[in-house]
């Protein structure tokens, strides 16, 4: 049986309800906003570097015979997160002689800058990278001749590793050779803090 009228009570009950209803979407609705905004917040403390290269130089040595690489770089930290480059090395890809593609790695030297006698700032390893904040130097790296030995170098990677275990890599385009008419003077506004 149906009722001929709604009683005052009846429709305040279907008024209640509705507001219910409309709060309970509203608050759906302010409560996926505020897990965005989280998730958001949350991306941005994951730690990430983001290196740029800028410049690269090889040497050959007589005594002893060997390859000295110098790589200028930088290392941005775009993350809400401090960070560290905790380590960087050279990943140098070659081909023997007999065709078989090899690769080695080396740890960074900041001795070796030395070898460049220009007065160029290393980056010291490990090197702090605050929040939103970037750093820069020069990286340098020894290949003896006798483990190339008459190898077709195919390409380099500059690998840097964070404090968190993160891997980021550059591949230099080019790298000339450094003599007495190229000198690598570092720019002003390359080892700015």
């Amino acid at each position: 049986m149906v009722p001929d009228t709604f009683s005052g009570s009846d429709i305040a009950t279907a008024i209640a309800a509705w507001l219910a209803l409309i709060l309970s979407i509203f608050s759906i609705v302010i409560s996926w906003k505020t897990q965005r905004l989280a998730q958001r917040q949350e991306e941005r403390r994951k730690p990430i570097l983001v290196p740029y290269f800028f410049d690269g130089y090889v040497r050959f040595n007589t005594d002893p015979f060997s390859r000295i690489y110098a790589f200028l770089v930088s290392v941005s930290n775009p993350s809400d997160s401090d960070n560290a480059v905790a380590e960087v090395d050279l990943q140098l890809t070659y081909t023997t002689q007999t065709g078989i593609q090899m690769k080695v790695k080396m740890r960074a030297d900041p001795a070796l800058e030395s070898s460049f006698g220009d007065g160029s700032r290393s980056l010291q390893i490990p090197a702090r990278v605050d929040a939103h904040q970037t750093v820069s130097g020069w990286t340098y790296f020894r290949v003896e001749e006798a483990l190339l030995k008459g190898a077709v170098i195919d390409g380099y990677s500059v690998v840097l590793n964070d404090s968190h275990g993160n891997l980021v890599a550059l591949e230099p385009i080019m790298v000339r050779e450094y003599g007495d008419d190229i000198k690598a003077k570092p720019r002003k506004d390359d080892f700015q803090k």
